[in-house]
């Protein structure tokens, strides 16, 4: 999946808490650390460590350390909406449309 159209490819229960995660802060330390890696901590019930890589804009890898067994979990989720908001900045993509982003003001705000 093309991380900015994730909210099409995983399941609406967790895009919504994912999304409230990222909007209420939870989403520490996101750090880019390589071209395509990029890792970040979220609080939640414990704290949580998130890695994503990036290949040619599709999420190639996604791991978090929840106990969550499946797909995509609700941290991965809010640290796709705070790259997104990262990317945006940086203008390295646009945002297509229907996306849970409105830009304004240069800067990426989840809707």
């Amino acid at each position: 999946m093309h991380i900015n159209q994730f909210e099409n490819s995983i399941s609406k229960i967790f895009i919504t808490r994912g999304k409230k995660y990222f909007r209420d802060g939870h989403v520490m330390e996101l750090a880019q650390i390589s071209p395509t890696a990029w890792r970040a901590e979220v609080e939640g019930t414990d704290d949580y460590f998130v890695f994503v890589e990036l290949v040619n804009g599709r999420v190639a890898t996604s791991v978090c350390n929840c106990p969550f067994d499946g797909s995509h979990c609700k941290h991965e989720v809010a640290v796709y909406y705070a790259m997104c908001e990262a990317l945006v900045a940086k203008r390295k993509f646009t945002l297509p449309r229907g996306c849970a982003f409105a830009v304004e003001g240069g800067t990426a705000d989840a809707t």
